[in-house]
């Protein structure tokens, strides 16, 4: 429970939500955000991850496709220092 009072990781999925929002037109609550954010096995793929099988299901899109959409809009984000 203590990761979901952490600010740091409510900021990420405030900005999580936010840009989903702005490529897609779609509103998903900062708060499920957090819940799917998950920490990563290893640190040479990032710190955290955000799977986008849910998304898939309500865009009709493949969760590859998703990502890579993601990806492009992340990546020029101040918020976000590498997207992969």
């Amino acid at each position: 429970m203590r990761a979901l009072q952490d600010p740091f990781r409510s900021k990420i999925a405030q900005e999580i939500s936010s840009e989903i929002e702005k490529a897609f037109q779609l509103k998903i609550s900062p708060e499920t955000c957090l819940m799917d954010l998950a920490m990563v096995p290893n640190l040479e793929m990032g710190h955290l991850a955000f799977p986008c099988f849910k998304l898939s299901k309500e865009l009709k899109k493949s969760p590859k496709d998703i990502s890579t959409d993601l990806q492009a809009q992340w990546q020029s984000s101040e918020f976000f220092s590498e997207v992969r």
